[in-house]
């Protein structure tokens, strides 16, 4: 389903806070992993995803309920 968005033209960005507390650089390991299953994606960020319950965007198209 992420791969299809990605095909119809919507930025993906993975958030990971791998590392983050134990400040030890996941990057290479993670993008491997992602590659190796074939994920289409933008932009790969570790250490740095923001801390939140539920995200919410305005810029979303879709609920998550709509995503079968």
């Amino acid at each position: 389903k992420i791969n299809a968005l990605y095909d119809e033209g919507h930025e993906i960005i993975y958030w990971t806070a791998r590392g983050r507390l134990t400040n030890i650089d996941w990057y290479d390991i993670t993008k491997n992993q992602l590659d190796k299953w074939g994920a289409k994606y933008h932009k790969l960020d570790v250490k740095t995803k923001p801390f939140y319950d539920l995200l919410i965007c305005d810029k979303t198209l879709k609920s998550i309920n709509d995503i079968d």
